[in-house]
This record gives C-alpha cells, structure tokens and sequence, in this order.
C-alpha cells in the first residue's frame, strides 16, 4: 500500500513539473525597426518599441544601446499578456545624413533570448556648406593656400533664415585659420575664407573648420578637409615577398598612386622582409 502511495506521488510531482515546464513567457515586438525621418542635428530623435508577453510568464527584459548616444528606458519586467514599452532618444550633435543606431534586447524567452532593434534617422543640418564632402586641399610649396565657399542658412528647415547667423570660424591646425564675412547683397549667405601657410607638414593631413552659430540647436558646423602637400605614395610601403639574392638588384614598378615621380624603384634585401 505504501509502494503504492509513493508511486502515485511521484507521478503527482513529475504532472507539476510538466505543467511549469510549459509556463513560459513568450516575447512579441509590434516593430524592431523605427525610421524618425528628418530630425535637425542638435535634436534629440525619439522612438517608441511597444513589446508584449504572449506566454505564461513573467518576461524579463534588459536593454543595451550600442553606443552613448542612445539612451534608453524601458519596462524590466512585463506580466503575462501585457504590454510594456522601449523608449529610447537619440541625441543627434555631430551626426548628419543616415544614421542607424541599435538596442540589443536581452529576455527569458527560451524561444527569442535575444532581439536586436533598429532606430534610423535622416540627420539635417541649419546650414548648408557649398564645398563638396571630402574634396582635398591641394596645398602648395613655399607659400600660402587659400580656398573660399559659402555658408547658407536653409530656411526650408530653420522657418526663420533672419535671425540665424555664422558668427565666425575656428580651425584644428596652429598653421591654418579661418575668417567669415556676410555675402553682400544675399541674406543668410556667409563666405569663408580658410587659409594654410607654408608651415602645414608634407604628406597627408587633416584640417577640421569649425564654423560657429547662433543657434542653440546647432551651435556649430563642423567640417572635415583632406590636404596633401608634396609627393603622395599610395600605398606607403609594398612587399614583394622574398627575393633570392640571385636576383637583380634593383626593380621598377610603375605606379598611377604616385603623382611623382612615374615610377619607384624598388633596391631588395635579400634574405627577407626589408626593415
């Protein structure tokens, strides 16, 4: 009689454990991804991931932005079949064009112990800079480069091109600077004059304009230039692999990276890599 109690309670413990074995929690997500569209650099971009618990437990859930400038708040813990929310900002200073950011959600789901959310965003600016992204700055030899482009206020995005300005510039390098002055006869159009004298270094290098504003929201415009000044090698060093010692002592290999000379002669070092 007791083997036969005993037996009945053991099947009574394993039903129990099956029945929890099955209560679960059970994460849906109305959207991983949110496109904000245009926001003005300066803004914060805001976004909203509505989560629910379609199991029969409790989810957790812990969030982490993939960078500091993605902040994010959001419901830890969500009862069965309720809802919770992922709000996150994204502070937009120093950003511009396309922008896509993340959070990597991590839960109790045995089903989906990880979910990735996207946050995409078009980040605009106040003013627009009339010198192409990434065009170089051809410095010259023994003397001063100067280059000029304009700075516009874009009304279609400020609603007020009168009380915007560019009050002045600022740039990376002790050999350069930078001056502003008002375009005559057009509103909101300032022109920039970036000078570089002699002492800038040969080779590549990289000079960042800071073009200050009055507005709060975008308090700067910063802008990156390329410079190279002298003869430029792309790339700097090649290696052939090893060379007998048999072999002749020197090589030519023309070039279409190197402005000039045509061509490098390349002397081997027998034996192995060259230092």
């Amino acid at each position: 009689m007791k083997s036969i109690l005993h037996f009945a309670l053991c099947l009574a413990w394993l039903g129990q454990g099956a029945v929890g074995a099955g209560e679960t929690p059970a994460l849906q997500v109305e959207k991983s991804e949110i496109d904000a569209g245009e926001v003005l650099r300066g803004e914060t971009a805001r976004f909203c991931f509505v989560l629910k618990n379609a199991g029969r437990a409790p989810l957790e859930i812990t969030a982490k932005p993939n960078c500091g400038c993605t902040v994010a708040k959001y419901d830890k813990i969500i009862a069965p079949g309720e809802q919770g929310k992922v709000e996150a900002e994204v502070r937009t200073a120093g950003m511009k064009g396309k922008v896509h950011k993340t959070i990597t959600l991590s839960t109790n789901d045995p089903a989906q112990p990880e979910l990735r959310l996207t946050l995409t965003l078009q980040v605009t600016s106040l003013f627009d800079v009339d010198r192409p992204e990434g065009k170089v700055l051809r410095l010259k030899q023994g003397e001063t480069t100067r280059e000029e482009f304009l700075v516009k206020v874009r009304p279609d995005r400020s609603g007020d091109a009168q009380t915007l300005q560019v009050t002045g510039a600022a740039v990376s390098a002790r050999y350069a600077k930078a001056a502003v002055e008002p375009v005559e006869g057009q509103k909101g159009v300032w022109r920039v004059t970036l000078s570089v004298d002699e002492l800038a270094p040969s080779g590549r290098s990289w000079l960042t304009v800071s073009i200050a504003t009055n507005s709060k929201s975008e308090p700067s415009v910063q802008l990156r230039i390329p410079c190279e000044k002298g003869i430029i090698a792309s790339p700097t060093s090649v290696y052939l692999g090893r060379i007998d010692p048999k072999s002749p002592p020197a090589a030519a290999m023309p070039t279409k990276s190197i402005r000039w000379p045509a061509a490098v002669t390349l002397r081997p070092q027998a034996g192995g890599r060259p230092p």
